[in-house]
Parts: structure tokens; C-alpha cells; sequence
């Protein structure tokens, strides 16, 4: 899809393709370099059949007033503009627990995140700041909760300030911040304009020269004795692993 109005969200794209039967997992919005908006978005359909008629019945057609481009392609060119995690299928991936807030001040920290949210039940590092590829702030934030209950309630400060910026807050799937924060999660030397994830302190070690037939389990018994919330295991676009990985403590001095 091309042309999408910046301010587009998936319940658009949802509506655009009513009756097609398109859930939040399905659709995949495209950031430029800056990691803002770039007016592209990947639709995934149940059957080619399926994506042949929405291009025919839906070329040329309105998302709040603009007209939409759309065009053919495949899950390869997916991956290569949105990243191999568009492909991760994880037990909680269309779990609404996140969400995704935008028009934060530059300088918005994890502290600052977690205050906005005062009240509610936070997850145990659950803030997640998104920087661009020149790691300065985008502007944009995921926050994960502790039930779709709580990611609900917290939509109700969407458009309260944080400062002096009024902050876009919207209800999403955990699968979007897997596909955001993790390209492959990582592809060595690959130069694209996915979104990495910082957090306040950092908190990860990368790893180099691992055997290819790495598993979650063989890094935290690596690390035994440390605190590991989290391992991230490289893989090419064919899904292969790199023999990198980076790895999550509980704390920087860890």
C-alpha cells in the first residue's frame, strides 16, 4: 500500500479491507530512515486469491480522503522492508497488552513513561523508547501491561501532555513490538530504516561466534548465576542464525 495518510492506523487499513477478514497481524506499517511514518504499509492475506481481489476491488480507493496505490508482492519483500520479525509467530503475538505512544518530547525517559501511566500495572520492563538508525529518538514509545485490561484503560490518556507535547497513546499487539524492536532482531552490517529499541540503563551484551544451532536455553545457562530477562538470537533473511546474539540483564552492572 502506498499513499496512506501519516496519521493511518491498522483499525484503517481494517476498515479499507472490510470483509476480507484482516486482523492487526496482518498488517504492517513501513517507517522511513527517521523511523516516522512513510505512507507505506504491507497488507498480509489469507490466500493469494484472496490479495488478488482486494487489488482489484481496492486500487485507487480512500483511506480518510486520500487515494491509495496498491500493488502485488511477496513475504520476501515484506522482510526486507519491515524485517524477518513479520514472520515471528510467538504464543502471544496477537496478545493487545502494548501500547504504542507518539509525539513524545525528545528526551523522554523510561521514568517519565512510567509516570504518564501512574496507576496502572506496567510490565517488569515493559517500556520500550525507539530510536532511529542514527539512535536518536523518534518520538515514539511501546509500553506493555500486565492484561489487555490495563493496555485498554490505558488509551484513556490519549492526547494528554508530557510536557509541553500532546502524546498520541494507541492500543496494539504484542506483535508489533516484536516486529518493531527486532529485526532478525539484528542483521550484521545490514543498513536499513528499522527501529532499534534503547532502554534506560543499558542493559544488553551482544554476542559473537556462537554455534549456529544456539538455543535460548544453551545463552542462560551461559549466564547462570545472572539475572536474564531477555535473548535475542540473530537470523539472516532465511531464517538461518549468524552465530550473534545479544542478551538482556536485569541490570547494567550485570
Amino acid at each position: 500500500m502506498r499513499g496512506l495518510p501519516f496519521t493511518a492506523v491498522k483499525a484503517d487499513i481494517i476498515t479499507f479491507f472490510e470483509g476480507f477478514g484482516l486482523e492487526d497481524h496482518d498488517i504492517f506499517f513501513v517507517s522511513d530512515a527517521s523511523g516516522r511514518p512513510s505512507g507505506e504499509a504491507f497488507a498480509v492475506f489469507s490466500s493469494e486469491d484472496g490479495a488478488k481481489t482486494a487489488l482489484r476491488d481496492k486500487d485507487k480507493k480512500e483511506v480518510q480522503g486520500r487515494w491509495i496505490d496498491l500493488f502485488p508482492t511477496t513475504r520476501i519483500e515484506l522482510y526486507n522492508r519491515v524485517g524477518i520479525g513479520a514472520g515471528i509467530k510467538r504464543d502471544d503475538f496477537n496478545d493487545k497488552v502494548c501500547v504504542k505512544m507518539r509525539g513524545l518530547p525528545w528526551s523522554a525517559s523510561v521514568q517519565q513513561l512510567l509516570a504518564f501511566f501512574e496507576g496502572l500495572s506496567v510490565a517488569p520492563h515493559g517500556v520500550f523508547i525507539l530510536n532511529g538508525m542514527d539512535q536518536r529518538p523518534t518520538g515514539d514509545a511501546y509500553v506493555v501491561f500486565e492484561s489487555v485490561a490495563e493496555a485498554t484503560e490505558a488509551t484513556k490518556r490519549h492526547k494528554s501532555m508530557m510536557g509541553e507535547r500532546e502524546v498520541d497513546v494507541i492500543q496494539c499487539c504484542k506483535g508489533d513490538l516484536y516486529v518493531t524492536t527486532t529485526y532478525c532482531p539484528v542483521v550484521s552490517g545490514h543498513q536499513t530504516g528499522q527501529l532499534t529499541y534503547s532502554r534506560d540503563p543499558m542493559t544488553c551484551a551482544k554476542l559473537r561466534g556462537l554455534p549456529f544451532a544456539l538455543e535460548e536455553a544453551h545463552i542462560t545457562s551461559f549466564f547462570e548465576g545472572l539475572k536474564v530477562i531477555g535473548t535475542y538470537i540473530c537470523k539472516d533473511f532465511g531464517g538461518r542464525t549468524t552465530g550473534e546474539a545479544f542478551v538482556e540483564f536485569e541490570s547494567g552492572e550485570q
